[in-house]
């Protein structure tokens, strides 16, 4: 059985600790950014349902009326949204139209993985 980080970093020399302690704050770092990255992603593919609600979309992308090539367009338009703020060096844009960008791919996943998959 594998021994806790506690015990083994007792048995370690102070370099050693030190290095596992900078290595463990890494770790929670980035799984802190991930779960922003997870949360951001989510609320927008809220937003987007919310704006279909109010109307100014006709649908989202899990939606089923929609076709390949319209998910296609919109998610191409996201990506251009990207370049656009990529041209720009507008890194605050840049990271918001990517949210969007996966946003759109995560809905179309869905609409695959409940839709398509259950034709086949």
């Amino acid at each position: 059985m594998a021994r806790p980080y506690s015990e083994l970093r007792k048995m370690a020399t102070p370099e050693v600790q030190e290095r596992a302690d900078k290595l463990a704050q890494e770790i929670i770092r980035y799984m802190d950014t991930d779960n922003q990255i997870h949360d951001d992603i989510f609320t927008e593919m809220n937003r987007q349902a919310e704006l279909k609600k109010m109307g100014k979309f006709k649908y989202i992308l899990s939606d089923s009326e929609m076709s390949d090539t319209e998910r296609m367009t919109s998610t191409l338009e996201e990506v251009g949204e990207v370049a656009r703020a990529v041209n720009d060096n507008d890194i605050a844009n840049k990271r918001e139209e990517l949210v969007q960008v996966i946003a759109c791919c995560w809905q179309w996943i869905r609409h695959i993985d409940t839709t398509e998959r259950l034709i086949k």
